[in-house]
């Protein structure tokens, strides 16, 4: 999946798309310090969006990782408040099924 998308730790240094070491350092935290995690988890994001309308039409492939990259940041800075999409989605859909278990079992 992430053969094309960049690397969490290519953000630690200086960047083509403007990202700060900050990010990726608190990404990265939020998945534990497992840099393993993090970027599977950056990569899904970032897949995501490149399918969506924060993809310019028409877009080549450099300029479409470009705003999938920032996009990406935003939507983890802004609209999740810095914490991390995907690993919410997964929280949420162990909470469902352990509240589906209880009900199923009577407690």
């Amino acid at each position: 999946m992430g053969k094309w998308i960049p690397l969490l730790s290519d953000f630690c240094y200086q960047n083509e798309f403007g990202i700060e070491g900050s990010f990726t350092i608190a990404f990265v935290r939020q998945h534990h310090n497992d840099w393993g995690t993090a970027q599977d988890h950056w990569e899904r994001i970032v897949s995501r969006v490149l399918d969506t309308e924060a993809i310019p039409t028409g877009a080549s492939g450099t300029e479409a990782m470009f705003h999938a990259v920032r996009a990406s940041t935003v939507i983890i800075d802004r609209d999740h408040k810095g914490r991390c999409p995907h690993c919410a989605k997964s929280s949420s859909k162990r909470r469902s099924a352990t509240l589906q278990s209880k009900t199923e079992g009577g407690q």
